[in-house]
């Protein structure tokens, strides 16, 4: 009994953010309508990837199958729910095993460490399934369309699948516990988990700009990958030929599933304690008598903003995701010019709308960078000690909105620079894509603010949900994008009627420009009486 509600309440802490209602001056902001958006989103998400694997299987089934190597088919499917499960959870079992923030009370009571973890693996493996669902879904689909299937092929597809996600919590379990275990004995660790973050976020962009090649090559290659698998991946090799029904394969494939997990869970239960226990690379601190610095109140709440950015790996990389992408559509913009200018065919077959083009697509990817759209909700635990102390609430909003827009620049001025570089415009087009982008950047920061004004979310159990799924950063997110989007169909529908399009960038910049001296403005005022109001 005591395992099923702990399983009910880690399950609540991953996925409160989708059914979680925000909570800013004691009432519900989020109702129906809100519900009913974010399902709309998740189903519209959920089959848009169930079509991106079943055009993957329809590539690859034909060419395996008819070859006699239908094993591959199911085997590449394995592999590809192995890839996925342990990237989308690596982090998430981290931070869920070991440095989850209840992880001290629950030790306190009289539950025993061995359930505790058990709970929070039974959780993490209830997501492994769910993206596994993605990928197994449209496998089976693809194959029973086109060639039949027996009762018991579809039982030892059913097995397996149940058995896969096993082997995907072991390998992310041992990640993690690897990670936790050196990184409680550092310092910094955020910088070693941001950096492998990214490193796997790189990895994975740079997989989806390839992935049709790669596909496409799969499929002509089907020998050489069977060769690969059977010899070097041999568990993906019995989950293959275990589905096509050799006993033995299934067999071995669901030791492997199981010895390893068991193992992994006993290892984990002896340094469970020691590791959740273990003081996060304190530092002692020895007193040394100097100089005392006085700085004003706009740099210490400016201090205290970048401090607490880049102290959570979860609120870096969630809410400033499109710092990366800035870098990276700018260098392959250089370097594949080639591959580039179809896109600036597409939207801009006339030429004369390059720096348009270039500041669409600017606006788009700082639409992904929403610093400022989750601050306030980070502030659940120390609200109290802002409105209690003798700062004015537009102070402490503005330190918010220069947080977002500071750390954005340097990566916006360099694509900005690149695609300068990299592409002929008129001088007013190269003004712009300076000027412009930066003027959106801060409107979007503004914006973000504001909503999250409006919509805070004090009642999150991990940042993650303050982060990623929290009212204000959704719709920040499409707010943002429609202030971008909506100028440019604008421009489309006059560009008929002889509208320039230096003409036209010069007249967004003026109205951005206006629009965010007007709600700067609004947050010295408005804005700050519903600081005030906030009760977290």
């Amino acid at each position: 009994m005591i395992l099923k509600h702990l399983i009910s309440i880690r399950l609540q802490s991953v996925l409160s953010g989708l059914t979680a209602h925000d909570r800013g001056s004691g009432t519900r902001k989020a109702g129906r309508g809100a519900k009913a958006s974010v399902a709309v989103l998740f189903v519209f998400v959920f089959a848009v990837f169930l079509l991106l694997f079943a055009q993957v299987f329809l590539t690859l089934r034909d060419p395996f199958v008819q070859s006699g190597m239908g094993w591959l088919y199911f085997g590449f499917m394995g592999l590809m729910v192995f890839l996925l499960g342990f990237i989308g959870s690596v982090f998430l079992t981290q931070t869920q095993l070991f440095e989850s923030k209840d992880n001290e009370l629950l030790l306190s009571m009289p539950i025993s460490p061995r359930t505790i973890l058990a709970s929070r693996l039974l959780s993490l493996l209830g997501i492994n399934y769910l993206y596994e669902l993605l990928i197994a879904l449209p496998c089976g689909i693809v194959y029973c369309m086109e060639y039949r299937v027996s009762a018991g092929g579809v039982i030892l597809f059913l097995l397996s699948c149940l058995l896969l996600p096993l082997l995907v919590l072991t390998c992310s379990a041992l990640f993690g516990w690897i990670i936790a275990a050196v990184s409680s004995r550092m310092r910094r660790k955020n910088i070693v988990t941001m950096v492998l973050t990214i490193v796997l976020f790189l990895g994975y962009m740079y997989f989806c700009f390839r992935w049709q090649y790669y596909i496409e090559r799969l499929a002509a290659s089907g020998e050489m990958l069977s060769d690969i698998i059977r010899t070097a991946l041999p568990p993906f090799y019995f989950f293959g030929t275990g589905i096509e029904g050799n006993p033995v394969s299934f067999l071995l494939f669901a030791a492997i599933c199981i010895i390893p997990a068991a193992a992994v869970y006993a290892l984990l239960s002896v340094s469970f304690v020691q590791i959740t226990s273990t003081k996060k690379g304190a530092r002692r601190i020895e007193y040394r008598e100097k100089k005392m610095h006085v700085s004003g109140v706009r740099k210490a709440l400016f201090s205290k903003e970048i401090r607490r950015f880049l102290s959570s790996t979860t609120y870096m990389f969630n809410a400033g995701v499109g710092l990366i992408f800035y870098p990276i559509v700018a260098v392959y913009a250089l370097v594949s010019r080639e591959n580039f200018v179809p896109l600036l065919n597409t939207l801009d077959p006339d030429h004369t709308a390059t720096g348009a083009v270039l500041c669409l697509l600017m606006g788009l990817i700082s639409c992904l960078i929403i610093i400022s759209a989750p601050s306030i909700s980070l502030e659940a635990k120390t609200l109290w000690l802002l409105k209690s102390s003798p700062l004015r609430p537009q102070d402490i909003l503005s330190a918010k909105v220069l947080l977002h827009v500071l750390v954005s620049l340097p990566f916006l001025l360099f694509a900005s620079v690149i695609f300068e570089i990299a592409f002929e415009m008129s001088l007013v087009s190269r003004i712009m894509v300076l000027i412009l982008p930066v003027i959106v950047n801060i409107l979007q920061a503004l914006i973000g603010i504001f909503i999250n004004l409006k919509y805070p979310k004090f009642d999150w159990i991990t940042e993650a949900s303050a982060v990623k799924r929290g009212a204000a950063p959704t719709l920040s997110l499409f707010l943002s994008a429609a202030v971008v989007l909506l100028p440019f169909l604008l421009y489309l529908a006059l560009h008929r009627f002889g509208l320039g399009a230096d003409i036209y960038l010069c007249i967004v910049c003026a109205v951005f420009l206006l629009a965010s001296f007007a709600l700067t403005r609004l947050l010295s005022t408005r804005g700050a009486g519903m600081f005030e109001n906030l009760d977290a």
